[in-house]
């Protein structure tokens, strides 16, 4: 007589192995096969293991929000394992449990949680799991009441990332008062907040003047590596004016800067302005637009796109060029390196652009660029990087 099995007779740590490697859905669904698996599924240790594999395996998605054309927050999922926005399981609209007629801006991304901020003034933030809908809103905050966030005039810093040292998830907030600066050099506090202490705090630092014009006029949202956040960030006046990166180390809760590629080649005559920082295969990238000082911009002076790598981290010198992605006419405005994805002949660097709709996805094996219209998005859209996971807002578990 044949023994009869079921899936909770599987040896738990077979069931381990291979229920970790498999995507949030199917967990999510498989929750409900048995009581032993429910119980793993649910387990904060598992979902680290899960999201490890994870990880290093799976394709990632693109978050986007649009917060100015829509009555209510809008956000998406893109998949990046997609050759166009015309496969119908590129884009998905997403449930956002806290929907609002208020604007929202995404703050960061980091091990499969996105955090989100509603309203100008940032009153409401949350820490989600856009896979599993988990989320967790953090307790009120005591920003100065020169803190806004306007769609059109953004000038702020915001992260989100992990401190292992601590087993901690931070916020960061900056906006500066550019009405005070007098000096070339000013006391600021920036607000971080602690998951562990679910508690804000300031943090002071002494920055270098920065003009209403020129502050963060690229992303706003933090690159997230090595677990700084990074900013690229422009200084000074029209006239005079540099850039630099700007960096938040989450342990030791302090900013620093990085150096970012010098702006004349001399060799090759260009003026090279840097624009859109982001970070692909554990390096920071960032977006050069170069232009041929031989010749007059607009004018028959060549104006091209080209993307960057800093190679050792912290080493000025390590800068290097990676690709020619396009001129200025056909990308039209600041764009963001977001990942890599695929591989051989379909292997693909995929961009977003700052301040409008587009994206880009450029194929380095081929030297071939694809642009797209990310569909009903009009004007300014945000979009972080992120890996589907079991992680939940609510508690910190060694990554």
């Amino acid at each position: 007589m044949p023994i009869s099995k079921t899936m909770s007779d599987i040896p738990y740590d077979i069931a381990v192995e291979v229920l970790s490697r498999l995507p949030v859905k199917s967990l999510l669904r498989f929750k409900s096969v048995c009581k032993q698996w429910f119980s793993l599924i649910s387990d904060p240790k598992f979902a680290v293991l899960q999201y490890k594999h994870s990880a290093k395996n799976s394709p990632l998605k693109i978050l986007t929000s649009n917060y100015y054309i829509s009555p209510y927050s809008t956000l998406w999922s893109l998949d990046c394992s997609t050759k166009s926005l015309d496969d119908p399981r590129a884009l998905r609209a997403l449930n956002f449990p806290f929907a609002t007629q208020d604007t929202s801006k995404i703050i960061g991304s980091c091990n499969g949680l996105i955090c989100l901020a509603l309203g100008k003034r940032c009153a409401d933030i949350f820490i989600w799991n856009p896979s599993t809908g988990a989320y967790r809103k953090l307790p009120d905050h005591n920003f100065p009441l020169y803190f806004k966030l306007e769609y059109d005039r953004d000038n702020s810093y915001r992260g989100f990332g992990y401190d292992s040292s601590t087993n901690d998830y931070k916020v960061i907030f900056y906006v500066p008062d550019t009405d005070s600066y007098s000096s070339s050099s000013i006391d600021e506090q920036a607000y971080v907040f602690s998951s562990k202490n679910n508690s804000w705090r300031r943090v002071k630092h002494k920055f270098r003047q920065y003009s209403e014009d020129h502050i963060c006029k690229y992303r706003s949202i933090g690159s997230l590596l090595n677990e700084t956040l990074h900013w690229l960030t422009n200084w000074g006046s029209a006239e005079d004016f540099g850039s630099v990166i700007t960096a938040f180390d989450l342990a030791e809760e302090k900013f620093r800067e990085v150096p970012t590629p010098d702006l004349v080649d001399d060799v090759r005559g260009e003026m090279c302005v840097v624009s859109g920082l982001g970070v692909v295969d554990g390096h920071l990238c960032l977006v050069r637009w170069i232009s041929d000082l031989n010749g007059t911009q607009g004018q028959g002076g060549d104006l091209s796109v080209g993307l960057w790598m800093m190679k050792e981290y912290g080493v000025k010198s390590s800068w290097e060029k990676l690709y020619h992605i396009g001129n200025s006419n056909e990308l039209c405005g600041d764009i963001v390196p977001q990942c890599r994805a695929g591989c051989d002949e379909d292997e693909v660097i995929i961009l977003t652009q700052v301040y409008g709709d587009n994206f880009v996805r450029y194929y380095p094996n081929k030297e071939t660029k694809v642009i797209e219209n990310l569909g009903d998005f009009v004007g300014t859209v945000e979009a972080v990087a992120y890996v589907e996971s079991l992680i939940s807002p609510h508690v910190c578990i060694p990554m």
